[in-house]
């Protein structure tokens, strides 16, 4: 018996089909591999014969649903049903409300701890920084992390173009005093010295260049 991969929203019923396979359906609350069957638990239809196949629900799951935890893709896959008692993966999701990450462990604890993801299709991260940059590119990747902690913005102290000023500012907080110009954003490009910033916009005097 071999298994294979599918997706589509809402299950349809197809007389024409009697091997039994396996197939990934994309339900509402849960992605699961379904075994392809007329009657069960388990059972769904296979619509499209040169998908892959696989030889058990696990390796499905692994193979197709890599962003879900695979025990659990298992185990709804065959019928089961999880534990009342969360699990944590302690990686981290998105959340697009929020413009920030957030992981995967109890949320009792606080931020960056929200509980598990809320759609257990959501992609799963190894750390912030790369849920960050991956799923929210425009936003700063160090508002995006400071958002994910809980935490204020730092910034970098680098400096930067204010080009609504035609000054050099610094990244961080515009309620810290000048040069402090706010948290550049993710499309500014920022340089380690304002000498080096100033050089970006070299008909604007030496001495006028930097916000005071």
């Amino acid at each position: 018996m071999k298994f294979v991969v599918g997706f589509w929203v809402v299950l349809f019923a197809y007389d024409d089909v009697d091997v039994s396979v396996l197939l990934i359906v994309v339900s509402l609350l849960a992605l699961i591999s379904v075994q392809d069957c007329q009657t069960g638990a388990t059972c769904g239809t296979l619509s499209d014969a040169t998908t892959n196949l696989y030889d058990s629900a696990l390796e499905c799951c692994e193979g197709k649903l890599t962003w879900v935890d695979s025990a659990d893709c298992d185990t709804l896959s065959q019928g089961g049903t999880l534990s009342s008692t969360p699990t944590y993966t302690d990686k981290f999701y998105v959340n697009f409300d929020t413009d920030s990450c957030v992981q995967d462990c109890d949320a009792a604890g606080g931020a960056p701890c929200g509980g598990n993801p809320p759609d257990a299709s959501l992609e799963l991260f190894d750390d912030a920084a790369t849920c960050c940059s991956d799923k929210l590119p425009w936003v700063g990747s160090e508002k995006c992390i400071a958002d994910t902690n809980g935490v204020a913005q730092a910034g970098s102290t680098n400096f930067y173009v204010d080009w609504g000023l035609s000054k050099c500012v610094q990244d961080c907080s515009a309620s810290d005093p000048a040069p402090c110009g706010g948290f550049a954003e993710s499309w500014d490009t920022t340089f380690a010295t304002a000498a080096e910033c100033c050089d970006r916009i070299s008909w604007v005097p030496a001495a006028e260049c930097v916000l005071a």
